[in-house]
C-alpha cells in the first residue's frame, strides 16, 4: 500500500470502529464537539468497513490527535486498543478515555492524554505540549513494540519477574 509521505492535517481526528454499548456516552461526547464518527463491522466483509487500508491510514496522518476509544474488557483482560500502536507509529497525541496498564506503563500526560465526557477537546491544546506527547509516544513505541523493543521488555521482565 502506497501512501503519501506528507499528508496534510486537516482535521482535529475521528473514530472508527465497533460501536458497543459501552462507547455510547463518550461517542457522543465525541459527536457533540464535532468529531467524525464511522461506525465499523470488520466481521463483516462486504459492508462493515466503511474505509478501505489507504483511506483509514490518510485519515490518521490527516488527524491532529490520534483518537482512541477502549475496547471490550473481560475478567483477564484490561481495555486497550490496538490503535495506540498506530497513532504512536504516526507520533500523533494519543487520545485515551482509559488508562492502559503495560509492563513499562504509558504515563498520563507524557505518552498520552486521558479525556472523558467533560472533557473539553478544544482547549487541550493550551493545557498540553502536543507535539512532546506525540514525539513521547513514538519513542515509547520504539522502546516497547519492534522486535526488538519486545525482546528488551521480555528480558526484562525475566529478570525482575524470575531474576533469569
Amino acid at each position: 500500500m502506497e501512501l503519501a509521505k506528507d499528508v496534510e492535517v486537516d482535521k482535529f481526528g475521528f473514530f472508527c470502529g465497533k460501536a458497543w454499548k459501552c462507547r455510547n456516552g463518550i461517542m457522543k461526547h465525541l459527536r457533540d464537539q464535532g468529531i467524525s464518527m464511522q461506525t465499523s463491522n470488520q466481521g463483516n466483509k462486504r459492508s462493515g468497513r466503511p474505509l478501505d487500508d489507504k483511506e483509514f491510514v490518510k485519515y490518521m496522518m490527516g488527524s491532529k490527535y490520534g483518537i482512541v476509544l477502549a475496547g471490550r474488557s473481560s475478567a483477564v483482560t484490561d481495555a486497550k486498543n490496538r490503535r495506540e500502536m498506530d497513532y504512536m507509529m504516526l507520533k500523533k497525541p494519543l487520545l485515551l478515555n482509559y488508562r492502559p496498564k503495560y509492563y513499562n506503563p504509558l504515563e498520563e500526560g507524557k505518552h498520552y492524554i486521558y479525556f472523558d465526557e467533560k472533557t473539553d477537546l478544544q482547549s487541550l491544546e493550551n493545557r498540553y505540549n502536543i507535539k512532546e506527547i506525540g514525539e513521547n509516544g513514538y519513542q515509547w513505541y520504539l522502546d516497547n513494540v519492534p522486535p526488538e523493543g519486545a525482546a528488551k521488555t521480555f528480558r526484562k521482565i525475566l529478570k525482575e519477574r524470575l531474576d533469569i
